[in-house]
């Protein structure tokens, strides 16, 4: 087999980073969602879909929407649609 086709066939079946878009969801009772002094980290805890490491978050933040990457994630082992992840924003053009 090729290296090209070899790359194109990993690349295809390779894992995808999906996005989840939290701005339809209530602050107040879909996920508590806590920032850093700075904003470029943050925590959420939530039981809305189970993301995965290197997927990424929109969230509501004033008149816009705000985007971090997932660094880590936990669940929990009696409850395991509730989970909690440690964030990272991600700015445009980085």
């Amino acid at each position: 087999m090729s290296p090209v086709l070899k790359s194109v066939l990993a690349w295809l079946f390779a894992e995808k980073n999906r996005t989840y878009d939290y701005r339809r969801f209530s602050a107040d009772s879909d996920y508590i969602f806590e920032p850093s002094e700075d904003g470029k980290l943050a925590c959420i805890t939530s039981t809305r879909g189970l993301p995965k490491p290197g997927d990424l978050l929109l969230l509501p933040a004033g008149d816009g929407s705000v985007c971090y990457r997932i660094l880590q994630l936990e669940t929990y082992g009696d409850s395991p649609d509730l989970w909690t992840a440690q964030l990272e924003r991600v700015v445009e053009g980085a």
